[in-house]
């Protein structure tokens, strides 16, 4: 038995596709439109990653872009603030490795005080990427109730990128050519 929700929050493809093939009274099946849908959002992605795009969403619902800030290291009564600051965990686990001998976690949790490496992004001379919803121009009441939140994402077998992990790829990337804005 399938849980049903008391209220439906958010929608799916199918969703949108039934409503389509309810308004236009069309015969496009529903694969052809997930199809279709998702090749445009993946080429979007793409373009707003790899030739900072600012794309423009319909309905007045504001602007989706990458946007670049400089990385602020964050103190908090005279300690590096660890919840304000991005964990290099690979590099913190390497340290606690060399340092006490041991990956185990169990281990780990019982040392008080150990040393955290933090993110400095020096490829990107101390600035960071993230995923942007500028909603100065967004007319929805309420707005600021409202979140973007992107897929995973990556980088497909036809080269496009998109999503959390493929902005990451391109900034690593020895190919980028661009730059963001504040």
């Amino acid at each position: 038995m399938a849980y049903e929700r008391k209220f439906k929050v958010d929608l799916t493809i199918r969703d949108v596709w039934k409503k389509y093939k309810s308004e236009r009274n069309t015969k496009v099946d529903e694969k052809t439109f997930k199809g279709v849908l998702c090749d445009l959002n993946k080429i979007i992605a793409d373009k707003m990653i790899r030739e900072s795009f600012e794309y423009r969403l319909p309905f007045k619902m504001g602007f989706l872009r990458v946007k670049k800030s400089k990385l602020r290291i964050r103190i908090k009564d005279g300690r590096v603030d660890r919840n304000k600051n991005i964990i290099d965990w690979k590099s913190t686990l390497d340290y606690w490795e060399t340092k006490y001998g041991t990956r185990d976690r169990k281990v780990l949790r019982t040392i008080p005080d150990k040393l955290v490496i933090f993110h400095i992004n020096e490829h990107t001379n101390g600035e960071v990427m993230r995923w942007y919803w500028d909603k100065t121009t967004c007319l929805v009441p309420n707005k600021h109730m409202f979140m973007f939140f992107p897929v995973k994402g990556g980088v497909d077998k036809e080269g496009f990128y998109s999503g959390r992990i493929g902005l990451s790829k391109w900034i690593n990337s020895e190919d980028r050519t661009n730059d963001y804005y504040f």
